[in-house]
């Protein structure tokens, strides 16, 4: 039987954003800009989970949806090929405590930086070390997801497009 290993994208994708992680991190540090490091890449729904503040500032990722395009012809239904275009949910957190300066919110600096650093690491890794054919991000979305993020938390979600024969 044929089937995506979903699992494998997700750790291959961990992987890369966690060797990005530090300072010789190509083709950037996934920490440039911030204020502080990331202290983790997780594979957590946020949206089932919630992510305790000690892990501030982090990525989470998780699957939203597989669109299943028949790509040949065969004799039966189990023996065509078949590619999967993937939806995969991005999701990075960052807490500002203390802000020094009233001009500036410190808070939206912080998930952009993170947003943007991941975005230039996927362009570069576009095959997740040989896990999909390609992946994009396709749209990413500052500031507006739908949890009480009072004045310190900021969450932004990338969503990040695969693709990949099966």
């Amino acid at each position: 039987m044929s089937q995506v290993a979903l699992g494998n994208i997700k750790t291959q994708l961990k992987s890369i954003l966690d060797l990005a992680n530090t300072t010789t991190g190509s083709p950037i540090d996934l920490s440039a800009g911030m204020s502080q490091r990331v202290q983790r890449v997780m594979k957590v729904n946020l949206v089932k989970v919630p992510i305790q503040p000690s892990f501030f500032p982090c990525l989470t990722m998780w699957f939203d949806n597989k669109d299943v395009i028949t790509e040949t012809i065969a004799r039966d239904l189990s023996t065509g090929k078949r590619r999967g275009e993937i939806s995969l949910i991005l999701a990075g957190m960052t807490w500002e405590q203390i802000t020094s300066n009233i001009d500036v919110d410190s808070s939206d600096e912080q998930i952009e930086f993170l947003m943007e650093n991941s975005e230039e690491i996927l362009r570069a890794q576009f095959k997740l070390n040989g896990a999909v054919s390609w992946c994009f991000p396709k749209s990413i979305n500052y500031h507006s997801f739908p949890h009480d993020e009072e004045t310190h938390l900021r969450i932004g979600i990338m969503n990040l497009k695969l693709s990949t024969f099966y």
